[in-house]
């Protein structure tokens, strides 16, 4: 397979005099004469009409290689990610690569095709596109699979083997193919160390920065270990007019370089409830980590809209939304852990772990996690003589105490029997009916939600808002109205079930005498409670993203709200905290009974259960099957769709 950018088919021999031996006798026959005039005729009939077809096959295969860019070109426009991934193969990280700023450049310009090689089923081509007023060229890999074209991430036999050498900085690891660039590479690299460490430079090096080892890689993996900076190579980056590697690569290979060496000083984005034990976190930072300055910045500061924040904000302390990482503003953490020797990654609650995941990825750094349970008032069930709810009860019975309860208590000043200011209720409810974890842990078969299970949880919530005074209907509220209402009807003879966060136990203890369960389950399975998992993620436009991964790990082992009785997202933290010790007798029963069926909310489950969804049920404007219907298509590289 050739190695090179300039792929060509061998070129003929060229044809030489021909030399007679002068010594023979002439020949003389003309019908040896017309034979051989007849095969020579013949011979070069073959390899003019073999030529001829060589060249439709190569143009074909360049028109289909076209054709399928042109898609990925128009698909990418209408931000329609499902189908531009359909064009590429079924591959976790190859889907995080093209999310990255420098790959959408690309789609988003349109390229076009120069240049097409086949290897059996194996296609390289040459595509060009403009960008910043200049023409710039890379290598892209595709594939015939059961009669289609797609894109993938490279072609193994195409790189060559990886050759290193010993350098000033420490070592220079190149594939074959690049082989051509290994001085070029060498001589900026030791210029970028001058002109950023030397004499004349502004600011010192981190001490331990050097030696270390450069890749010039065949993929965009990233790494966190911290003697080794990977970069792409420049096939994969960008080749200029001319074929030599293009300032796409150079300033890549300089911000890479620079991240390495030069303390680094990163904004961090924190909610103002949280802000002074983010500061005190970033100060013990520094104690460990001297080389790094963490600046908290205040996230109620910010644009409203992530997608809007200035690109100096390198990450913050929140759980990445869908539409965040589609639009590909959020760094993918795979590579970093599990490159990282240093990052624990088994000291996690299962379930709170798994809450970082989309599509085989980790997108941001596990914290904490919020888990609700249930509050009841214990006099209201004393009223209707009815038995108080188990902590191991059912829908079933859960579904029963409410019509009993509406029954037996409508003479008394209830405006309803049950509350929930969230949808953390119709998210246990639908992972329930989606549960069928037999003869495994709930934690272990974690799997998005179904349509059927939505649909039938949108039912189940249909029913109970048609049923007088069972459940409060809060879907046709503004917020700061449903805030209200939340904080009115949970007071004393207004409601008698409601959704609670564990924080506010005491709140109401000193109003009524209030019983605390689990979200109900089934006679086979435990309930299951809804986990909203916390953390923090980092900016895909982050300068300095190691030193903001640093940052993260270190924030993994903190409490920092700890007032709000979220569950630790590492056993150690809560072991060191006497997390479970320290919550009141009757939240600690329930909690410890719950939270080893919890199950977290995935984050491409963040939108369902709307407050529109539910009012459009509520008014009677759609059915289920129009509510599931008319859920906000998700919008990708940060496009309208």
């Amino acid at each position: 397979m050739s190695s090179g950018f300039d792929w060509r088919m061998d070129e003929e021999d060229s044809d030489e005099p021909r030399k007679f031996n002068h010594d023979r006798r002439p020949i003389t026959s003309l019908a040896m004469m017309v034979t051989v005039i007849v095969a020579i005729t013949l011979v070069l009939g073959i390899w003019w009409s073999a030529r001829d077809q060589s060249a439709k096959s190569k143009a074909r295969l360049e028109a289909s290689v076209q054709e399928l860019l042109d898609m990925m070109h128009e698909a990418y426009l209408a931000g329609d990610g499902d189908l531009f991934f359909t064009y590429q193969t079924d591959d976790s990280a190859w889907l995080s690569a093209l999310l990255r700023p420098e790959n959408q450049a690309i789609y988003l310009a349109g390229p076009t095709v120069t240049r097409v090689e086949q290897f059996g089923n194996d296609i390289l081509a040459n595509i060009q596109w403009r960008q910043d007023g200049q023409t710039n060229q890379r290598i892209a890999f595709f594939q015939w699979r059961d009669g289609s074209l797609i894109q993938i991430p490279t072609v193994d036999d195409y790189w060559g083997p990886l050759e290193g050498s010993s350098q000033a900085f420490g070592r220079l690891q190149v594939h074959e193919v690049d082989r051509k660039w290994q001085r070029e590479i060498t001589s900026f690299v030791v210029r970028v160390i001058a002109e950023t460490c030397g004499p004349s430079s502004s600011g010192a090096c981190r001490a331990n920065s050097r030696p270390f080892t450069l890749t010039i890689a065949p993929d965009f993996t990233t790494t966190a270990v911290p003697d080794q900076v990977r970069v792409p190579s420049p096939r994969l980056l960008g080749l200029d007019e001319r074929g030599r590697p293009s300032a796409l690569f150079w300033n890549q290979l300089r911000q890479t370089l620079e991240t390495h060496i030069k303390p680094a000083a990163i904004r961090f984005a924190v909610s103002e409830e949280f802000l002074l034990n983010y500061q005190n976190a970033a100060v013990a930072f520094a104690d460990v980590q001297p080389d790094i300055r963490v600046e908290i910045v205040s996230l109620e500061e910010l644009a409203p809209d992530p997608l809007t924040w200035p690109a100096d904000i390198d990450g913050a302390a929140i759980a990445p939304e869908e539409r965040m990482i589609t639009a590909g503003r959020v760094l993918d953490l795979t590579d970093y852990i599990d490159s990282d020797r240093g990052f624990n990654k088994g000291d996690f609650y299962e379930q709170i772990w798994q809450g970082a995941w989309w599509r085989g990825r980790m997108w941001f750094m596990p914290q904490a996690a919020e888990m609700r349970l249930l509050f009841y008032d214990r006099q209201a069930y004393q009223r209707a003589e009815m038995p108080e709810p188990s902590l191991r009860w059912t829908w079933e019975e859960m579904t029963g105490d409410l019509k009993n309860l509406a029954n037996e208590l409508e003479e008394l000043p209830f405006r309803a029997i049950f509350l929930d200011s969230s949808h953390d209720t119709l998210f246990s409810y639908a992972f329930n009916l989606d549960n069928d974890c037999r003869g495994q842990p709930t934690v272990y078969c974690t799997k998005p939600l179904s349509s059927q299970a939505v649909k039938a949880t949108l039912e189940w919530y249909r029913s109970l808002i048609n049923t007088d005074s069972v459940i409060a209907d809060l879907s046709m509220l503004s917020p700061e109205e449903r805030d209200h209402a939340a904080i009115n009807l949970t007071s004393p003879r207004r409601v008698i079930l409601w959704s609670e966060l564990p924080v506010l136990y005491e709140h109401h203890m000193l109003r009524q005498p209030i019983g605390v369960v689990p979200f109900p389950g089934s006679e086979r399975f435990d309930g299951i409670s809804p986990l909203w998992v916390q953390g923090s993620f980092i900016s895909q436009l982050s300068q300095n993203p190691l030193a903001t991964w640093e940052w993260l790990k270190f924030l993994s082992y903190q409490s920092l709200a700890r007032q709000k009785r979220l569950v630790p997202a590492r056993p150690s933290v809560a072991l060191e905290t006497n997390y479970w010790t320290k919550l009141p007798r009757p939240v600690n029963e329930a909690m410890r009974i719950a939270f080893p069926f919890t199950r977290p909310v995935l984050i491409e489950e963040y939108g369902y259960f709307s407050w529109s969804q539910l009012a459009s049920l509520s008014s009677g404007d759609r059915t289920p099957d129009e509510a599931i219907q008319s859920m906000t298509r998700l919008r990708w590289f940060g496009r309208d769709s």
